[in-house]
């Protein structure tokens, strides 16, 4: 696809859930910038911050990528995807316009990043959150209200950050036999039990080690996390239960053969396969539990996603506070897809005992690795 240089005056938005702005109108105050201890003075040419109509801080980016050295090479704008991609000591970070999905990729190692806004394209220009490109560059940020300053802070390898081991449970009876699981539970089979048992010995063998473990309260997630738990020689570490890390709620399915839930989705949906269901992502599969539920528990994407980020924002908070680390997560396949799904636009069938990595820093989180067996298979290796 054609490319080109931005040409346009990319600014970024400071979201006020991110950075706490005091409301004042934006003739009132001089929003300034500070990198690295130095003072940077915005170019009226290049535009001004300014607070918008949700009492949001636009800040000018071409002002702020040379504040943080990038060169006008450095950014590149694709018109045909409307896609803003900034590159600084070989990390790529792109956004694109109206999606709150953000990749950064350095070498071969892709993650993602979600965003609580989504850069807009208004008047000729590009608005994104600068919280976001600060972090995906390696950057702290700051506020200062008495002065109205944004300060960014080169991030050093020593900063503690925190890192999420996302879980999924080992095999249960109900996986064996295909029967709809969610908040209903069964027991880890033999075989679920062994390859939680291995995640463990692959952690240890590649010298992971936990400074907190958390589970949802339900069984079979429990006894995952003390497998793994007891292999790292961690058995006497709490295990901390958390009901947002729970399955997704699938309502009166809850038990079925997954056979008889798929027939009645595929009828209700109009749709010849369950696979089209998938495949079609978004949250039609939710929509259609809710509608064939006659119970009127079933949840629905938004609801899943809304507890399990409020869960996993209370374990990276609860870690930052103890310095950071490792920490071990044990939840469901189901409920982490819709996770992958927020995070980098579409989801997957995630195997048990796989790891999906979250880092979490400046009120951040990146996704890493998506559904990681690599840990499983070592530990079925190790003696």
């Amino acid at each position: 696809m054609k490319k080109r240089l931005l040409s346009l005056t990319v600014a970024i938005v400071l979201a006020v859930s991110m950075l706490t702005l005091p409301s004042f109108a934006a003739t009132d105050v001089t929003i300034k910038l500070e990198v690295n201890g130095e003072n940077y003075v915005f170019d009226e040419e290049l535009g001004l911050p300014y607070l918008d109509s949700a009492n949001r801080t636009m800040v000018p980016l071409r002002s702020v990528s040379y504040a943080l050295g990038l060169a006008e090479s450095d950014v590149s704008w694709d018109e045909d995807t409307q896609t803003a991609k900034f590159t600084q000591n070989g990390r790529s970070v792109s956004f694109k316009v109206g999606s709150t999905h953000c990749t950064i990729t350095e070498g071969e190692d892709v993650s993602y990043m979600y965003m609580n806004t989504a850069p807009v394209l208004k008047d000729g220009h590009i608005y994104l959150p600068i919280r976001y490109l600060a972090v995906a560059l390696g950057y702290h940020v700051g506020w200062d209200g008495a002065t109205a300053t944004v300060s960014l802070t080169k991030a050093a390898e020593s900063d503690p950050v925190v890192n999420i081991y996302l879980t999924r449970h080992g095999k249960t009876m109900f996986n064996t036999v295909k029967r709809v699981q969610g908040w209903c539970d069964t027991p880890l089979t033999e075989a679920g039990a062994k390859v939680a048992s291995d995640l463990g010995k692959g952690l240890k063998a590649s010298g992971v080690t936990f400074v907190a473990a958390y589970s949802s309260d339900l069984g079979r997630q429990r006894e995952t996390a003390h497998l793994v738990l007891d292999e790292l020689g961690l058995d006497d570490m709490p295990l901390t239960e958390l009901f947002g890390l729970r399955e997704v709620c699938y309502g009166s399915w809850e038990g079925e053969l997954e056979s008889v839930r798929d027939a009645a989705f595929c009828e209700a949906a109009g749709v010849h396969s369950i696979y089209e269901i998938y495949e079609a992502g978004g949250s039609l599969l939710y929509d259609v539990t809710i509608e064939t539920d006659t119970s009127g528990t079933a949840e629905s994407l938004k609801e899943v996603q809304t507890r399990m980020m409020a869960a996993l924002t209370q374990i990276a908070k609860e870690t930052e506070a103890i310095g950071g680390g490792n920490v071990l997560a044990v939840s469901s396949g189901g409920i982490t897809s819709s996770l992958v799904e927020m995070f980098r636009g579409y989801g997957l069938e995630l195997p048990n005992a796989s790891v999906t990595m979250l880092t979490y820093t400046d009120e951040v989180f990146i996704m890493g690795a998506i559904g990681d067996t690599s840990y499983s298979t070592l530990g079925a290796t190790v003696e």
